[in-house]
């Protein structure tokens, strides 16, 4: 589906939002079953995303036709991610918004956006994630006065660092293998965007657990939702970056919004072909009938 011959920066994009998206939602469960060990289950899961690239890397390089049984589990992640999209708004954006429109509002804009080519989606994934950079330096600006690297301990706990671990895994892994699947552009100038937009994906998600350890510390956040909302408190408390808080409301949902553009039209691609399979269908049986009358 991305075809353009320019657009190893499109896919090292799409392959970021891909992995990065799990973050912000549902990145307080690794907290709760790690703990203090987070940072260590989190390097720990790195190396098992690694490990599991380099034996199924195969399998992302090569020309897969999607198969029709990936629709159920595209419903499935599409609906669960409207949803918990809309209850992160709702709690700390707009509470007396119903979550029922906020719904219906990421469904229109996730079409509006999926109207367009996988490879338009993705020019607007790599337009997101400059943006996203741009923030995000300005977030690590505003939390350097109050690191404290007091807060950085760890119990060593194997279990709750394993279990965290494949969670993380989990988190990063399956679904930049549900996108590699559907990006066709896999030529051997591509194979390297697909593993650094992985990487550095990776590698921003750590700097972020390090920003939630070292500013209201792992052992406070593990009683939140959704964590990474006390470091945007804390960088908002300062007069300059509580200027840019409204626009760190819109860096926060880019994942969220890209994906969904790209689910929608994983969707599309998928009606397109059943529609075409159905016509040929038809053309079929119509010959046959027509031979049979001759």
């Amino acid at each position: 589906m991305i075809k353009n011959k320019n657009n190893q920066l499109y896919i090292f994009s799409l392959a970021f939002f891909f992995t990065h998206f799990f973050f912000l939602l549902y990145g307080h469960n690794i907290i709760r079953i790690s703990g203090n060990d987070t940072l260590i289950a989190c390097l720990l899961g790195i190396i098992i995303d690694v490990f599991l690239f380099t034996i199924t890397k195969n399998i992302i390089y090569r020309k897969i036709n999607p198969s029709y049984l990936l629709i159920p589990v595209i419903i499935i992640f599409t609906i669960i991610l409207l949803k918990d999209t809309a209850i992160f708004i709702n709690r700390n954006f707009l509470r007396e918004c119903n979550i029922f429109y906020l719904i219906i509002l990421l469904i229109l804009t996730s079409l509006l956006i999926s109207k367009r080519e996988l490879d338009q989606i993705a020019h607007l994934a790599f337009i997101s994630l400059i943006i996203f950079i741009i923030l995000f330096v300005i977030q690590i600006s505003g939390a350097t006065h109050s690191l404290d690297i007091a807060y950085l301990s760890s119990s060593f706990n194997s279990t709750s660092i394993i279990k965290g671990a494949l969670l993380f895994s989990s988190y990063t892994y399956l679904p930049f293998l549900l996108f590699s699947i559907f990006a066709t552009d896999k030529t051997k100038k591509m194979r390297k965007s697909y593993l650094l937009g992985f990487l550095f994906s990776l590698l921003i998600i750590i700097l972020e657990y390090f920003l939630i350890a070292l500013l209201p510390s792992l052992l406070l956040s593990k009683y939140y939702d959704y964590p990474y909302m006390l470091v945007m408190n804390k960088i908002s408390s300062f007069l300059i970056f509580n200027r840019f808080y409204a626009i760190f409301n819109i860096f926060l949902i880019l994942d969220q919004t890209i994906v969904l553009a790209c689910l929608f039209s994983f969707l599309k691609g998928f009606i397109v072909r059943v529609k075409s399979s159905i016509r040929i269908s038809k053309d079929s049986f119509t010959c046959q009938s027509e031979n049979f009358n001759i």
